[in-house]
């Protein structure tokens, strides 16, 4: 997260990432935010390479809960 709050110090507001696991009809559903989200919000588009990275780690974390 350091090179984005260096890039653009709003997106401190959105850090820590966060997976959200929750139960709704007998299923437990797991979500997140694509982190390629804020590079429209925030001025991160030389960082995409850094997004990319953020994106692999969300998807391998909620594949290994689920």
């Amino acid at each position: 997260g350091t090179p984005l709050m260096q890039a653009d110090r709003r997106m401190g507001i959105e850090l820590p990432l966060r997976i959200l696991i929750w139960r709704e009809g007998g299923e437990t559903k797991i979500g997140y935010n694509d982190p390629h989200a804020f590079a429209d919000e925030y001025d991160l588009s030389a960082l995409i390479t850094v997004l990319d990275a953020l994106r692999n780690l969300l998807r391998q974390l909620v594949e290994q809960v689920a």
